[in-house]
C-alpha cells in the first residue's frame, strides 16, 4: 500500500484555507477497499474520501482540512476501515499548528 504522506501537517494562520490532500493507493497484490473513515476527536478538523480513478492509478483521495478558529496545536489521528483481513485499518496521524493572524507590521519585515 502507498499511503501520501503518511501525516498530514496542518499549519497556518486563523482565517487561512488550511488543507493537505493524502493519496491512499493498494498494491495489486493486496487490494482493498476502504469501508468507513473516524476522526479520533474530529474538534478541529473535517475531512472527505474520494475514489480515484483507474487512469489516476486507482485508490482513495483523502483530504484533511483545519476547522480550528483560535490559535493553538492540537493532534488527531484518523482511522481508516477497510475490508483486509491482512490491514483492517489504516491510521492518518494529523497534526496541527495554527498562529494568529499576520498584522501588517510583521508583513513589512
Amino acid at each position: 500500500m502507498d499511503l501520501k504522506p503518511r501525516y498530514v501537517r496542518l499549519t497556518g494562520r486563523i482565517g487561512d484555507k488550511i488543507s493537505v490532500p493524502v493519496t491512499i493507493v493498494p498494491t495489486s497484490k493486496y487490494p482493498f477497499k476502504i469501508k468507513d473513515v473516524k476522526a479520533r476527536t474530529g474538534k478541529a478538523i473535517k475531512y472527505s474520501l474520494s475514489e480515484r480513478s483507474q487512469a489516476e492509478g486507482g485508490g482513495y483521495n483523502l483530504l484533511v482540512e483545519n476547522t480550528r478558529t483560535e490559535k493553538g496545536r492540537y493532534v488527531d489521528v484518523l482511522t481508516l476501515s477497510t475490508d483486509s483481513d491482512i490491514q483492517p485499518q489504516l491510521l492518518v496521524r494529523v497534526y496541527g499548528n495554527i498562529m494568529a493572524p499576520a498584522t501588517n507590521k510583521s508583513q513589512k519585515k
